[in-house]
């Protein structure tokens, strides 16, 4: 594909979502809840609209020498792709979060009477994502082609692709202790992934612009919805904040190495799920896909560490290794709000002087 008619899908798609965007702001403002039968199926395109801009421009455009000379993926990282995905996400961000205390007192339910403004909101981002991930599965690793040609090393069980399962599904939750946990987790350790790639931004594009584009909005919109509800849900003003998130951590570690043993199993009969690596810690692949975490796991296989024991011992390593760097985001967090409190007595207390 050409750059030329790369540049008009784009230009395309930002007329077609600037329509909608203007169409939907008129009846909310001018016609509020009389055409309801036209605004949902609006806001659903709207949220879908990148999965058909990535299925418009598929696996044919790449970036060219004039964008990239060099020819190297890497150094997308700090260029203007990088640069303009990283202000796009702050400005979300703001937006976004701008947003908590209205939809906090929003008493309006969602889908079908099951969820609040807040739940809504997450609900929203999961459908997003699931859209945008449905284009990788299918035409990136290959899946419309069936399993005998899938590349299974992208199986949506990793650290970073939780929020497929995590986002649609944990609104509907009734029991509110855990929702509560999986929201915790959402912004502490979702946060350290979405932005972990979203600034070190290494090793994390293709030559392709569909799947660098899908890169940038996936790990965007974690950090996105991580500020979302560290602010509706105040995580970090409470210790069970925490607790509540290491826990959901270790229970997906458990699940992620469970599912590599099965896939590890299933491959010696059938090839192709023998490549998964669910969170990098498979004990029978050596990828150093981590820093320190992934040369740990490397030397212990060269080193001729027994396959059980790495597969019991490594993910415990993980498992305390991201459970610390939690621990950091929960206290930056638990200081933040504790200084925001501060602050509104104060000025409180000078109100009341006055």
């Amino acid at each position: 594909m050409s750059n030329l008619v790369g540049y008009s899908i784009v230009a395309l798609f930002v007329i077609v979502m600037g329509l909608l965007l203007l169409l939907k702001v008129y009846l909310q403002t001018y016609h509020p809840g009389k055409y309801w039968y036209i605004e949902r199926p609006i806001k659903y395109l709207m949220i879908l609209g990148p999965m058909f801009f990535l299925f418009a421009i598929g696996e044919r455009w790449h970036f060219g020498e004039n964008f990239l000379p060099s020819k190297n993926p890497d150094d997308l990282a700090w260029g203007p792709f990088h640069l303009g995905w990283l202000f796009a996400m702050v400005i979300a961000i703001i937006v976004v979060s701008s947003g908590v205390k209205a939809d906090k007192a929003n008493t309006k339910r969602y889908v079908f009477g099951q969820l609040n403004k807040i739940d809504f909101t997450v609900f929203q981002f999961g459908v997003l994502l699931f859209g945008i991930e449905l284009y990788k599965q299918l035409i990136f690793l290959n899946l419309y082609e069936g399993l005998a040609n899938y590349h299974w090393y992208g199986f949506p069980l990793q650290f970073c692709s939780i929020p497929i399962f995590l986002y649609p599904l944990t609104p509907f939750i009734k029991n509110e202790k855990i929702k509560e946990a999986i929201y915790s987790f959402i912004s502490i350790f979702n946060l350290i992934g979405g932005l972990a790639v979203m600034i070190l931004a290494t090793g994390v594009y293709t030559l392709q612009v569909s799947i660098s584009i899908h890169t940038m909005i996936w790990h965007g919109v974690m950090v996105v919805v991580a500020f979302y509800l560290i602010n509706a849900y105040k995580i970090g003003t409470k210790w069970r904040h925490y607790l509540g998130a290491v826990t959901v951590l270790f229970c997906l570690i458990v699940l992620a190495q469970l599912t590599n043993v099965l896939f590890h199993y299933i491959g010696m009969k059938f090839p192709g799920p023998g490549d998964f690596d669910g969170f990098f810690i498979s004990p029978w692949i050596d990828r150093r896909n981590m820093p320190i975490l992934g040369d740990i796991r490397a030397n212990m296989i060269a080193g001729g560490v027994p396959t059980l024991i790495i597969a019991l011992v490594f993910p415990h390593i993980y498992f305390v290794i991201f459970s610390l760097t939690g621990l950091l985001i929960y206290y930056l967090f638990h200081f933040i709000w504790k200084d925001v409190e501060k602050n509104k007595k104060e000025k409180a207390l000078k109100t009341n002087t006055l």
